[in-house]
């Protein structure tokens, strides 16, 4: 289970410390971020029909834990874009004032 958290932090850095030029790209990182955890709630909730726990990655995870895990990787999406935001305006406002 750690072994994906760290592939989860990694991602999620690496979307964030990415230079975006374009506003496409812009929306695409943070619609890959949500995405991500789209699917694993929607694997999860499958997993969880019929069943008080399932397994992922060796840790048996229940419903509590994964409202637990779900809220806690919302937020980091949540910051994840807000830095890619800020990121983005910031380097408009860079190039921008270059062009003066």
């Amino acid at each position: 289970m750690s072994f994906a958290i760290l592939a989860l932090i990694i991602i999620l850095v690496s979307f964030t410390v990415a230079k975006y030029s374009r506003t496409v790209s812009v929306a695409g990182a943070i619609i890959v971020i949500f995405a991500m955890t789209i699917f694993f709630l929607n694997y999860s909730l499958g997993r969880l029909e019929g069943a008080d726990k399932f397994p992922l990655l060796g840790t048996f995870i229940n419903m509590k834990v994964l409202i637990y895990i779900s809220i806690v990787w919302l937020i980091a999406d949540i910051i994840s874009a807000w830095i890619i935001i800020r990121n983005y305006k910031y380097y408009l406002k860079v190039n921008s004032n270059n062009g003066k």
